[in-house]
């Protein structure tokens, strides 16, 4: 503040006193004149003497026109301030009705009455386009809803005439036609004895297509989500269910909303502090967890699953839920310990048979075989282990009579569907009697079943048999 100002801001607040004090000084500057000049007396006895009413007037009337004086000045100096103060308010409010980003404009009822230069770039024309023009010329002939522009404009405006303000979404138009969407915030303002709307228009097209983008993004997610093959559930790091897909509650056997909110230990109570560990260590590592499991479930029924839990992070690398993907496996944890069952069973069938079994693939490799086989061919168990097939086969051929004839019998055969019997002779005089048959799979043979049995016994005793019926009938 300059000193000219400071002076004037004394003055005007201590007009009286200054009034008063020139007053005096005016007063004592006369009574020095009337002593000295016309020798009346001195200072004290001009004030006491009968005549001082003289005095005492003029001090009075001078004191009257300075305080006036003042006043006046006073006034006039608060009317410049003031108006100086509405001129530089008035400047800068409409500084930032002119720069503001938004379309802003006055409305007296329904027509537009001033606007910034924001509006004329929104709708697309000059300033005579659009003064005394109503909103809704701005407009298609119906909004999104199905309303009339027209009707529905009204109503919002006068709704903020009677002092209600409005904020909406509408659609408007450019002055060629292109269509742009806008967020509408209507408000009454009385000013100079005129009552106004005063209006600010935002455009959002590009909020709305990112919001339709994004409901379309939700519902593909949402669609992936509840049509998944898995059971899909997302829980908080407390173990609280925040979403689960439909697949995920049919398991449990119920409505995914019957589970928002629950803990695991609502559905899982013997397993839950196994599934807050894991939890936990997620939360702690940071890393994917995959394994399986046996649950007892809500009905009391025990189901096998294979689960993936997955840890979710915000923007920061805070991990803010745990995805949970499972599988239910019990068909096939079922039928892998039917199948191991059915190996057992089968095993235990080879092995209790009194012969020799083989099993070889359509390529020739041994698949099977049980311990009566290798006894009767006398095979090492390390050559068994070692699945060398052509060692396997050389063993065996070095003990035959006819190595070449079990050859060729054995190529036949392979791709065969018909079952074999014939004998073979050993080198050390054993015989076996040999059955062969097609393995089928599928309908396709998958290679074949051998079948040796020991029959020298039997066949010493034939031929002894048949030696005393010819002496006998000789």
């Amino acid at each position: 503040m300059s000193s000219t100002n400071k002076i004037n801001d004394t003055i005007e607040n201590n007009f009286i006193w200054v009034g008063i004090l020139v007053s005096g000084f005016y007063w004592f500057l006369d009574s020095i004149i009337q002593v000295s000049i016309f020798g009346n007396g001195t200072l004290t006895d001009q004030l006491f003497s009968p005549t001082s009413n003289i005095i005492w007037t003029r001090v009075l009337v001078f004191f009257i026109v300075i305080s006036t004086s003042s006043l006046v000045q006073s006034y006039v100096f608060k009317r410049k301030r003031a108006e100086k103060d509405v001129i530089k308010a008035g400047k800068k409010y409409q500084t930032l009705f002119d720069s503001a980003n938004d379309a802003i404009f006055l409305m007296e009822k329904e027509h537009f009455a001033d606007c910034n230069a924001q509006t004329l770039e929104l709708f697309g024309c000059t300033r005579d386009r659009i003064i005394g023009q109503p909103p809704y010329k701005f407009s298609p002939e119906y909004q999104p809803d199905g309303q009339l522009s027209r009707k529905k404009a009204m109503e919002k405006i006068n709704a903020a005439l009677e002092g209600y303000p409005q904020c909406f979404e509408w659609k408007h138009c450019q002055l060629d036609g292109t269509l742009f969407d806008a967020e509408v915030n209507l408000n009454r303002m009385d000013s100079l004895g005129k009552i106004y709307i005063q209006a600010i228009v935002r455009d959002i097209t590009d909020r709305k297509k990112a919001e339709i983008a994004l409901k379309q993004s939700e519902e593909q997610y949402r669609s992936l989500f509840n049509n998944a093959y898995y059971a899909i559930t997302l829980i908080d790091p407390n173990g609280k269910i925040v979403m689960i897909n439909d697949i995920g509650a049919k398991t449990l056997g119920k409505q995914p909303k019957d589970f928002i909110g629950k803990t695991v230990r609502d559905i899982f109570p013997d397993h839950a502090e196994i599934m807050l560990s894991r939890n936990q260590q997620i939360i702690k590592t940071g890393e994917k967890l995959d394994f399986e499991e046996k649950l007892i479930m809500p009905d009391g029924s025990e189901k096998w699953f294979w689960s993936n839990l997955q840890p979710i992070k915000d923007t920061d690398g805070k991990i803010t839920s745990i995805l949970i993907i499972s599988h239910d496996m019990t068909e096939r944890k079922n039928a892998e310990e039917a199948l191991i069952e059915n190996k057992e069973l089968l095993r235990a069938i080879l092995e209790s048979t009194g012969d020799g079994i083989l099993v070889v693939n359509n390529k020739g490799q041994v698949t099977h075989t049980n311990a009566r086989f290798t006894e009767l061919w006398r095979i090492p168990s390390s050559l068994i282990q070692a699945r060398n097939d052509e060692k396997l086969i050389g063993f065996v051929l070095e003990q035959l009579v006819d190595p070449d004839a079990f050859l060729a019998k054995v190529k036949i055969l392979y791709n065969s569907s018909e079952k074999d019997t014939d004998q073979l002779y050993f080198k050390d005089g054993r015989i076996f009697e040999r059955h062969s048959y097609p393995l089928i799979r599928n309908e396709d043979i998958a290679g074949r079943v051998w079948n040796f049995r020991d029959i020298t016994a039997s066949s010493k005793i034939d031929i002894s048999t048949q030696k005393q019926q010819s002496i006998q009938t000789s």
